[in-house]
């Protein structure tokens, strides 16, 4: 039946986007302020505790810096900052969320300590496609249960929304 539907999509990106979020059930969340976020965990590298970083002069305000992970440079981008257009201070509780990305390391700083969760995926509905004027295109998909509604970010749009 997933297939069926994929098929039916005329619009190759949409199509693209609905196969990567059919499949997503297992994510990543974390809290920014109060808000809920996912990240699919077939897109998450690596968490690691928040380190401070190196800053990059004249960068855009939400990118924090770089951090040396492992011996890669990871460029750092505040999700609170960049998503919610808010000022924040970087919390003792704070981690960052690594991504995968053929252009660059990144890492999304958190609030809170980043979980790995089940979602059910009958709560999984796409977020309005952005082209039409709608939405967030950072955000891929919401998962709603009850009262709980978890965001679940498009790494790829978020990633190419960053500039360097």
């Amino acid at each position: 039946m997933e297939i069926r539907l994929i098929v039916e999509y005329q619009d190759t990106t949409k199509q693209l986007r609905e196969m990567v979020l059919v499949g997503v059930s297992r994510v990543i969340v974390f809290r920014l302020g109060d808000v809920e976020y996912g990240i699919s965990t077939l897109k998450v590298q690596v968490i690691e505790p928040y380190k401070k970083p190196t800053k990059i002069p004249g960068a855009p305000e939400y990118i924090e810096g770089i951090i040396s992970l492992k011996g890669d440079i990871v460029v750092l981008v505040n999700l609170k900052i960049m998503l919610c257009k808010a000022d924040c201070q970087i919390e003792d509780n704070s981690w960052i969320v690594v991504v995968n990305s053929p252009d660059f390391q990144v890492g999304f700083t958190t609030d809170s300590e980043p979980k790995a969760e089940d979602l059910d995926t009958d709560s999984i509905l796409l977020a309005p496609d952005s082209s039409a004027g709608a939405g967030n295109s950072c955000e891929g998909a919401i998962s709603r249960s009850g009262k709980r509604k978890v965001i679940i970010l498009d790494t790829d749009e978020l990633v190419e929304k960053i500039e360097i």
